[in-house]
């Protein structure tokens, strides 16, 4: 079998429609992690476990480096502009966003659709990526529509 090209794969990985969420930390210098992201997913149920994986060269990696603790804020089908905001690069991008703090001082943000927050259980190299594997001390759910994505866009349920 010959080597798939990483446009393709994208293209094709874009076919698979997962919701969004904000992953938030707060390093041991202070420093606050902050990132949208799609690659989420349940791991286990017993013991309640979640992943999710990193960019080893994204600017928010050295947070969640040095940091024991993450939350991860499922967005809300009105919360594009928050998930566009935070998918850019950059410091401080909570800025103006409301938020409370979490397990580990882990940033919480307002009007989700289910927030879990999570120890993390282990980290491994994936490529290109560092899978983190986190182990779920609280989660909560709030009843609205999830914000989707697929095909490269925002989607709505109907």
């Amino acid at each position: 079998m010959s080597a798939i090209d990483s446009a393709t794969f994208r293209s094709v990985l874009s076919s698979y429609a997962t919701g969004v969420a904000v992953m938030t930390c707060t390093a041991r210098n202070g420093c606050t992690g902050v990132m949208t992201v799609n690659s989420f997913a349940s791991l286990s149920l017993d013991p309640p476990l979640v992943l999710w994986s990193i960019d080893k060269g994204c600017d928010q990696m050295p947070a969640f480096a040095d940091t024991d603790h993450y939350a991860v804020n499922i967005l809300a089908a009105d919360q594009q502009d928050i998930s566009n905001r935070l998918a850019m690069p950059g410091e401080d991008k909570l800025r103006d966003i409301p938020h409370e703090k979490g397990a580990g001082n882990a940033p919480l943000l307002p009007d989700c659709c289910a927030q879990i927050q999570c120890e993390i259980a282990d980290r491994f190299e994936g490529g290109d990526h560092v899978i983190l594997i986190g182990r779920v001390l609280t989660a909560t759910r709030n009843d609205r529509d999830p914000l989707v994505y697929h095909g490269g866009g925002y989607r709505e349920l109907k």
